[in-house]
């Protein structure tokens, strides 16, 4: 069972903060990549496309680590540990633009960017939070 998100946690990553997340290689080395990261209050939620390595290391083994700072203060951060929950496909596209708008004020992410893509939304349960600063700006 998850661990909840606290107040504070949730408004970190409501703001323009990048994740690094890590998955693990099918010979259990890790992979790290960085990645747009936002939250439905619960869990934490990316993006990917299905040709991306982190998609199908996390389709094999759902356990993920995220290492998430702040723009202006990476001492500005929250450590997750926690299990890919769900991936579905962002077939109306409504998740990856909300994250185009969220990190680049654009209505839309660019569709020529995404020709020969398919978009899917990952859903990450929290199962251990640590933060660090969240309290200052």
């Amino acid at each position: 069972m998850g661990v909840p998100l606290s107040s504070e946690a949730q408004a970190f990553l409501k703001e323009q903060v990048y994740a690094h997340i890590c998955t693990l290689m099918r010979d259990g080395s890790p992979h790290s990549t960085i990645v747009w990261v936002d939250t439905d209050g619960e869990n934490l939620l990316v993006n990917s496309s299905t040709n991306r390595v982190k998609l199908k290391n996390m389709t094999r083994d759902n356990r993920v680590s995220l290492s998430i700072a702040g723009p202006d203060n990476a001492y500005r951060c929250l450590y997750v540990r926690g299990l890919v929950t769900s991936i579905t496909e962002d077939s109306e596209l409504t998740f990856i633009d909300s994250l185009a708008k969220k990190y680049r004020g654009q209505d839309q992410y660019p569709r020529d960017r995404l020709v020969g893509e398919t978009r899917m939304k990952i859903v990450i349960e929290p199962l251990s939070v640590i933060e660090r600063g969240l309290d200052r700006k």
